[in-house]
């Protein structure tokens, strides 16, 4: 969900929906009918609240603040102000601040009406004085604050002095005066030493003794009790952990008395100075019923990222999620952290400051176990730590129990990793060591980790790493490569394999257990580049491979060429990669047929595709699947079968097909080749998209391909090609809703080349929902830096209709006639007619314009169209065949300028029967021009509103639309 309209107000209103609007996003933006449901009004009415410029009714304000967790109390106050915008008070603004909503009302509120004390507890840096600060400002009656200091403990009633000085000094201490006036002398007089000014000499009793303390108390809380009955006073004492025990003895026999005044404290949890007459404190007033604690916890990630942008430091998703790595949500860190953005390593000095004291003068051991801890960077169980460190795990305990008590040590239980408490002390440890020392330590974490038979290879390597080990760490790598590439994490998988290549000796052919040569490591840094999409990176590192292996051994070579077949058609079209598949093949052939050379034929089949050649593709399919029968490869053969599958499919003889797909499905299991099941679902739901198929079926072949792609986390270009094919023919139906739901945010930001798919997908989704110079600026780059897309007609046929919708039927039908044009003569039919009638939609397009050229691109179009055999291609399961050639024809008649309702409410019949509602609308929508030519006024008002109904989310549509209904109003009227 995202923000709701903003209504153009100014003034107090515009201070009350702004405040209401940052409350929904704090919120996580629910929906309108979320929120109504939880407010019991009308989703009209809340949207009336957040986006119409009136002032919604307070019982509304009232009931949305409370289901977004805000303030009622600073919203009416902001919601009088917005009402009666003559009122000479100033509207406070509700502080600005990342998360903490329901704390601040809290402390608000029971500084308004409370009683009792509320301890605000939390670490240090977590923002208990900025929500304290935050509720004093927006509260409307008097606070007193008193502070205490880590030197408070040596210098009594510290901070009670502070609030009565705060209190005199409001109005020349009239206000404090007639508080004391009516009470006993001795109040006064008791007071005097906290507050000399309340004597006229001003020298003030002295320090009081034990009995005299007991008239200051109870002298304390006449004078509280007084300033509070007369205009409400709250008092706030922050940093009680280093309060006086004369300090907590007054609140608390305030707290026992129960004073009808509300108290706020801070009290920092992780303090070392901390000692124990304030525990005991803490121990015994927590006990009362009138006290409650309030825990501040770390930031969410979404809110470490609102205090980024409330600090004014602009980040892309990935820097808050690197702040918010390090930080782990505490609002100091974060603030530190983003004054640095930009910079993963150093700190800046304030923080480091804060973190080196945090670590001051710890003993040997204590340093030797947070060192272990510092250098793993994550939690370790004891017996592994008690290895690292070479410690006694009782002694060890003791050591932590130490460690904890200096809150150094995240909370822990028998089942929990014993870790420090806060990733930025791990960095704080490191730091501190001296030269050398962490390359032992490193050391022995690899050793002590490495015996487990279930550790994480890549962290065993790092150590090594860490300790300057490059042989053991060339080991380990290779080992993590592996294991990634077993659970398809091919990102990792590809570091891994590049930083192996890195470190292996010029001199040594193998390494690895079992051992694997230098060239066979290439190649599989390759393959994970590649199916991790990384294809430039696979790309040079295939170019690389003549340099890098000047002499390899034939099967090598060989597989390098498949390589580079791939990654070359994809940057300079398919003819060069055949060439290079081709070399291969002859190399392979001459040696024992084996699975290389069934994945180079697999290869080749898919070049072939690309350039167009259908048919030797289908007989090339064919060999391979028998091939690759006859050598037992299971993994190739279901492929093969799957694209044999396609062929018989696209040819009309879709029993046969899904016969060849179901059989491919049953070869293997799917957590035995799940890349496999993957590549089907492509083929399968290409096929059914090129069919016309109804999109509920195209998701249904595909969705456990894309489940299959989560659960195993598969990053190649099979997933990418899957959603595409839903997303298609989700776009078809007119479901541009949850098109756009299911491509997220994958083609958000900078185009990536290598998922161009989704960024095709993205700008026909921007085209028709009215944002055409967004899409068309989305083409042209694409087009102009991206791959090769020769003979790729869906992706023709996209640039197509974005170009008609522009208004620039010159380039759709240079774009359809030349790709028409240059593809061979077998291509299936399925596949040329949609094309075919997009360029005849640009001819005619075009004549409207300029009627000259009429003649001749009707008869390149006649042309083009005998190669599709349109009349004698077999048609089973070609479920759009016959509303496709309906279309053909009324847009030929429209080229010649006689079509007429008829033909086109034939095709849009046709498409109503499909449920393809946009190409429906676009249909009745040229038949309402059609009889208004005619002289049908009346016909075509109704089919016009017809159209429009069913081309409801497609903008340009709806525009043309909207148009013809306008000049069709204004013939009818005369004009």
């Amino acid at each position: 969900m995202s923000a709701l309209p903003r209504p153009d107000v100014a003034g107090p209103v515009k201070v009350l929906n702004d405040a209401l609007h940052d409350l929904h996003h704090r919120a996580g933006w629910p929906s309108l009918r979320a929120m109504a449901r939880e407010t019991g009004v009308s989703h009209t009415t809340v949207s009336k609240a957040f986006s119409a410029p009136g002032v919604p009714s307070w019982g509304t304000v009232e009931l949305l603040v409370e289901a977004l967790g805000g303030d009622s109390a600073a919203f009416h106050g902001l919601w009088l102000t917005a009402s009666d915008p003559a009122a000479a008070r100033s509207p406070i603004e509700p502080p600005r601040m990342a998360g903490r909503s329901k704390e601040l009302a809290a402390i608000r509120a029971h500084m308004q009406t409370g009683a009792g004390l509320i301890l605000l507890t939390g670490e240090a840096g977590m923002g208990k004085t900025k929500v304290v600060t935050a509720a004093i400002q927006t509260s409307d009656r008097f606070v007193g604050i008193g502070h205490c200091l880590p030197l408070s403990i040596r210098v009594p009633f510290m901070p009670i002095a502070d609030v009565l000085r705060a209190v005199h000094g409001a109005d020349d201490g009239r206000w404090l005066d007639e508080a004391l006036d009516p009470t006993p002398a001795y109040v006064r007089a008791s007071l005097s030493g906290l507050l000399p000014e309340l004597v006229e000499d001003g020298s003030g009793a002295s320090v009081p003794d034990d009995f005299s303390r007991q008239r200051l108390l109870a002298a304390l809380f006449t004078c509280f009790t007084r300033l509070h009955s007369m205009k409400g006073l709250a008092l706030v004492v922050e940093d009680l952990h280093w309060a006086d025990t004369a300090t907590l003895d007054v609140l608390e026999h305030l707290l026992v008395k129960a004073v009808d005044l509300p108290i706020v404290g801070t009290w920092r949890l992780d303090d070392p100075q901390t000692g124990g007459p304030q525990d005991e404190w803490w121990r015994r007033v927590t006990r009362l019923s009138n006290v409650k604690t309030i825990e501040l916890d770390p930031l969410t990630r979404e809110e470490t990222g609102d205090q980024c942008r409330l600090l004014g430091v602009g980040l892309q998703p990935e820097g808050i999620d690197a702040i918010h790595r390090r930080s782990q949500g505490q609002p100091l860190f974060t603030e530190q952290l983003a004054a640095q953005a930009g910079s993963e390593t150093d700190l800046p000095t304030a923080l480091t400051d804060l973190l080196d004291r945090r670590l001051h003068d710890l003993d040997d051991t204590a340093h030797v176990v947070t060192r272990a801890l510092g250098v793993a960077d994550r939690g370790l169980p004891l017996p592994v730590l008690a290895a690292v460190t070479n410690e006694d795990e009782d002694a060890l305990l003791h050591t932590l129990r130490e460690l904890a008590r200096r809150h150094l040590l995240a909370p822990t239980d028998s089942a929990t990793d014993v870790q420090l408490k806060h990733p930025l002390l791990a960095e704080a440890v490191r730091r501190r060591l001296v030269a050398g020392e962490a390359a032992g330590v490193h050391r022995r974490i690899a050793i002590v980790l490495g015996r487990d038979v279930d550790c994480d290879a890549a962290e065993v390597a790092e150590h090594w790493r860490g300790a300057g080990d490059q042989e053991e760490e060339l080991t380990w790598r290779i080992t993590a490569a592996r294991a990634a590439s077993g659970r398809w994490a091919s990102h990792q998988e590809a570091d891994f394999w590049l930083r192996a290549l890195e470190l292996w000796p010029g001199s040594r052919t193998t390494a690895g257990d079992p051992p694997l040569t230098r060239a066979e490591a290439y190649l599989a840094a390759i393959d994970a580049l590649m199916h991790s999409l990384q294809f430039d990176r696979g790309l040079a590192m295939s170019n690389r491979a003549a340099l890098e292996f000047p002499a390899p051994e034939p099967t090598v070579k060989a597989e390098f060429l498949r390589r580079a077949a791939l990654f070359r058609a994809e940057r300079e079209g398919p003819k060069v990669g055949l060439e290079l598949i081709d070399e291969a093949i002859d190399i392979l052939s001459r040696l024992p047929a084996g699975h290389a050379l069934m994945q180079a034929m697999g290869r080749k089949h898919q070049l072939l595709l690309k350039s167009g050649a259908y048919a030797e593709a289908h007989l090339l399919a064919k060999d391979t699947a028998a091939a690759a029968e006859a050598v037992g490869d299971q993994q190739t053969l279901r492929v093969m079968l799957g694209r044999l599958a396609w062929h018989e499919a696209l040819s009309g003889r879709l029993d046969q097909a899904t016969e060849m797909m179901t059989r491919a499905l049953s070869l293997l299991p799917s957590d035995q080749d799940p890349t496999g099941d993957i590549w089907l679902a492509v083929i399968w739901t290409d096929a059914l998209l090129v069919l016309g198929a109804p999109s509920q079926e195209v998701e249904a072949a595909g969705t456990h391909a894309l489940d299959l792609a989560h659960k195993e986390q598969i990053e190649d270009f099979g997933p990418v090609l899957v959603r595409y094919n839903i997303l298609s023919a989700l776009i078809h139906d007119g479901r541009l809703a949850e098109a756009r739901a299911l491509l997220g945010s994958d083609a958000d930001g900078e185009v990536d080349f290598d998922r161009a798919p989704y960024f095709y997908a993205r700008a026909l989704l921007e085209a028709l929902s009215g944002r055409l110079d967004e899409a068309t600026a989305l083409t042209d780059k694409l087009l102009r830096d991206g791959p090769s897309m020769d003979a790729d007609l869906e992706f023709d046929f996209t640039v197509a209709t974005i170009d008609l919708w522009s208004k620039r039927p010159a380039q759709a039908w240079t774009r359809t006639r030349n790709a028409l044009a240059s593809l061979p003569d077998a291509v299936p039919a399925p596949l040329l007619l949609p094309t075919l009638v997009l360029a005849a939609r640009a001819a005619a397009d075009l004549a409207a314009d300029d009627q000259s050229q009429a003649a001749a691109a009707a008869a390149e179009l006649s042309e083009l169209a005998a190669r599709a055999r349109l009349s004698t291609e077999p048609e089973q399961g070609w479920a759009i065949a016959d509303a496709l050639r309906r279309t053909w024809s009324a847009e030929l008649a429209r080229l010649e300028s006689n079509d007429s309702p008829r033909h086109w409410l034939e095709a849009a019949s046709e498409f109503d029967r499909l449920d393809r509602h946009h190409d429906a609308a676009y249909c009745r929508w040229r038949a309402a021009e059609a009889a208004l030519r005619h002289g049908q006024g009346t016909a075509s008002s109704r089919l016009l509103t017809m159209a429009a109904r069913d081309a409801r989310g497609h903008e340009p549509l709806l525009a043309a639309i909207e148009q013809s209904s306008t000049t069709g109003s204004s013939r009818s009227s005369g004009h």
